[in-house]
């Protein structure tokens, strides 16, 4: 009997000892993933960092503000700067933007001019500047992703050259997200759009301004889940623009909107939603989609909710709305 207890007590020695090392281990885990203080750099050595690390360039943990010596980096755009930022060189470029903040004055856009990308990946991102990528494009598979990231400022991508995927989670725009250029795939989920007011206000009365503007460009696939738009009062701004759009396949899924334009709108093959909580107003003239692979539940568009956008006379179009049988 003693030694079987032996056998016991032994194995129990044991046991609590794997337990303590595993929590010890536990431990050190969690003391990894601390956030690592921010250094700050100026934006002359965020242009240094770039030029010095070849075909993969890693920015991490650091806040970009403008000092004194960064004005050589600004090109004159006439009515405003920018800081240019040309790809380092000729190959297919990574770059990975990880727990970055860019803190520059707000007039001053930071343009990521003509790179073409094997990788992009920008998480845990801060800026109180406008973004711009130009002429940018992507070479294989990979998309480009954007994840748990916080824009003050306008982000835009515009180029003659398709772009092959896009992937946006968990992120937050306070001005407009823009695709100015043609993308084969487009995902956004778990995304919000708070209309900033000082941006906002200052904003001509007489136009439209977008929140997510996919307008006038070609799409493969585009997929929106689980975005919220709130433009804050103001009536010229609306949530979702898709007027003149061509895309072949539209996914629209647990969406809170204000206002959305399908103006012109072309989907080729399919037209997929569910869980639209729209609180004003869809523009649909010229709407084009397919009768047969089309899946969207009246009670979505109900109550009112179709308009026509009257562009007739200059400046921001009259929405007219039919309110009764005869209209």
């Amino acid at each position: 009997m003693n030694k079987f207890l032996k056998i016991a007590l032994l194995l129990a020695l044991i046991f609590s000892s794997q337990i303590l090392l595993f929590s010890q281990d536990f431990e050190e885990e969690e003391e990894e993933v601390v956030a690592t203080a921010l250094q700050e750099i100026s934006v002359s050595r965020l242009f240094e960092m770039i030029q010095e690390m070849g075909t993969d360039v890693f920015v991490q943990d650091v806040i970009v503000k403008s000092s004194a010596g960064d004005e050589k980096y600004l090109v004159d755009k006439l009515f405003f700067k920018e800081y240019l930022i040309p790809m380092p060189q000729q190959e297919v470029v990574s770059l990975y933007l990880y727990n970055v903040q860019f803190d520059l004055e707000a007039k001053h856009a930071l343009v990521f001019s003509g790179w073409k990308f094997l990788k992009l990946n920008i998480i845990n991102l801060k800026s109180s500047c406008n973004i711009h990528f130009e002429d940018c494009s992507t070479s294989g598979s990979y998309p480009i992703r954007i994840e748990n990231s916080s824009f003050s400022k306008n982000m835009l991508f515009t180029g003659n050259e398709s772009i092959s995927s896009i992937q946006i989670s968990g992120s937050t725009f306070a001005n407009s997200l823009d695709f100015d250029q043609d993308f084969d795939n487009v995902q956004l989920r778990d995304c919000h759009f708070v209309a900033d007011s000082l941006s906002f206000a200052k904003a001509d009365d007489e136009l439209m301004h977008a929140q997510l503007d996919f307008s006038k460009q070609a799409f493969g696939e585009i997929v929106l889940a689980n975005l919220d738009f709130d433009n804050l009062g103001f009536e010229n701004v609306f949530s979702l623009n898709l007027a003149g759009t061509e895309v072949d396949k539209l996914n629209l899924f647990k969406l809170k909107l204000f206002a959305a334009d399908f103006t012109d709108l072309n989907i080729n093959k399919a037209l997929l939603g569910d869980s639209l909580d729209i609180s004003h107003f869809i523009a649909v003239q010229n709407f084009d989609f397919p009768a047969e692979n089309t899946n969207l539940p009246w009670y979505n568009l109900s109550g009112e909710k179709l308009c026509l956008l009257s562009s007739e006379t200059a400046g921001r179009p009259e929405i007219y709305q039919a309110k009764t049988d005869h209209q």
